[in-house]
């Protein structure tokens, strides 16, 4: 990778960030249960360990339910692949899987906290923590399946990190983000696009830089079907279908070219 497609905005640092934040909310009230006036705030690693703190010390609120000290473990598991993953299709779809499955450890800690809420007589709400960490988890998914789908570099600057995504354009076929953005290697204003193989056409070339099929000065006066030589369209580069008397996809009228 060129150093200049380094940085810090990368998605795999946003990966870092986003685990480390997924490790912290573990501990953070995601519930509060209500219980003669007092409100308690509730973890998933209280509900995990089925007890909360009290002023009065700890009490136990349900049976402990270990499998949710997964999503503890997830959370690490996370911020430790993220300084290893860069182009891994493998890796990126292990962080959404694991995210999916910390996603639904989430959930079933909740219901778990809102049944021993109910079982105790007391209140319960979900907290703004627990919002966030859905979100947190529903993001580092997107990152999961943007790397494995994509095959991108989640190591590169996210404004480089695009750059080898193929799309379609109108011009034969496929070319990637980066080559739709740069500016062309031929340098100077595209006037059309070559006939022959539908690539750019710079002004003050007579030549097409790609295959070398000389550019056309003028039209003739004549508007006729294009030839069946002309594979592209002179105006926006899409291809012909063959004895087309207008293009396609920009709707102008081919003329015959003169070499």
């Amino acid at each position: 990778m060129d150093d200049q497609q380094k940085g810090i905005l990368s998605l795999r640092n946003l990966l870092k960030i986003l685990s480390f934040l997924c490790f912290v909310f573990f501990f953070c009230p995601s519930f509060l249960i209500s219980c003669g006036g007092e409100k308690l705030g509730v973890s998933i690693g209280d509900v995990t360990l089925g007890e909360i703190q009290t002023q009065n010390g700890s009490q136990k609120i349900s049976d402990p339910h270990l499998v949710y000290s997964f999503g503890f473990l997830i959370a690490i598991a996370l911020f430790v692949i993220a300084f290893i993953v860069k182009r891994s299709i493998a890796l990126s779809s292990t962080i959404a899987g694991l995210a999916l499955v910390d996603v639904i450890i989430h959930f079933a800690a909740r219901s778990s906290a809102k049944k021993a809420a109910k079982n105790n007589g007391c209140g319960f709400e979900t907290t703004g923590v627990f919002v966030f960490s859905i979100i947190v988890l529903i993001l580092i998914i997107a990152i999961g399946l943007v790397g494995a789908i994509l095959k991108i570099n989640l190591a590169a600057d996210v404004r480089y990190a695009f750059s080898g995504i193929a799309i379609p354009t109108a011009a034969a076929g496929v070319r990637s983000v980066s080559q739709v953005h740069a500016r062309p290697a031929g340098g100077g204003q595209v006037v059309g696009y070559c006939e022959n193989c539908g690539s750019p056409i710079h002004a003050g070339k007579k030549f097409c830089t790609s295959c070398g099929t000389p550019v056309p000065e003028t039209a003739a006066v004549e508007s006729e079907p294009a030839p069946a030589a002309n594979k592209f369209c002179p105006y926006c580069g899409a291809k012909l279908e063959e004895d087309s008397a207008f293009c396609s996809t920009c709707g102008k009228k081919l003329e015959v070219m003169r070499l």
